[in-house]
């Protein structure tokens, strides 16, 4: 059985990158305060090119600087300082899929 798992984990895995090859996903974290969530998807998830990673706080953008930089991962995510509203207002097209994820750690 435990066997099974490992193969299908490894399965599931390859089928996972071969859909993903073809996702050009640009996340907006609109209320990301420091920014360890952008790190964390730009580090597990697949098919990502840009992290929008938004604060109100000119404080916490620096944590997300600070943070995007310590994990290696500031080519992709770009640090914004902006209310919300406005920049989720700024990103919307006719042509924008919007998934609303809400992450409860």
């Amino acid at each position: 059985m435990e066997e099974f798992g490992v193969l299908f984990g490894e399965e599931k895995r390859k089928k996972d990158d071969e859909v993903n090859q073809d996702v050009d996903l640009t996340v907006i974290e609109a209320l990301s305060a420091s920014g360890l969530r952008a790190c964390r998807y730009s580090l597990e998830c697949s098919g990502i090119k840009n992290i929008i990673a938004n604060d109100l706080s000119y404080s916490a953008v620096e944590e997300i600087k600070k943070n995007a930089e310590f994990n290696q991962c500031n080519h992709l995510i770009t640090p914004n300082c902006d209310d919300a509203i406005n920049l989720l207002t700024k990103h919307r097209t006719k042509e924008t899929l919007a998934l609303l994820l809400i992450d409860y750690d």
